[in-house]
């Protein structure tokens, strides 16, 4: 699961730019998405009667959390309506 969210905080970060302009704001939104709809999976396996078979308790921490919400308010003040509207609608 580490390896997921080193993913997402690099996706997040994709600025790339082309003829078309800044074409990373595709990746940047569904990152988003995809860390939210995450979390909540995460969050929803937590709350079950399973045990943690797939170490969610030790992915899964305040740090985490924080550096997610932290990378998404980032999202939230970016120049681009698009990406500010996304990052306003996941918070």
């Amino acid at each position: 699961m580490k390896k997921i969210f080193d993913v997402f905080f690099r996706t997040i970060d994709d600025y790339t730019l082309d003829k078309r302009g800044d074409i990373g704001l595709f990746t940047r939104e569904a990152t988003m998405y995809a860390i939210v709809d995450f979390l909540q999976m995460a969050g929803d396996c937590l709350q079950s009667e399973r045990e943690d078979k797939g170490g969610i308790y030790e992915v899964i921490t305040a740090v985490l959390i924080r550096r997610c919400i932290c990378v998404i308010l980032k999202q939230l003040v970016e120049k681009i309506d698009r990406v500010r509207l996304v990052a306003g609608a996941v918070l």
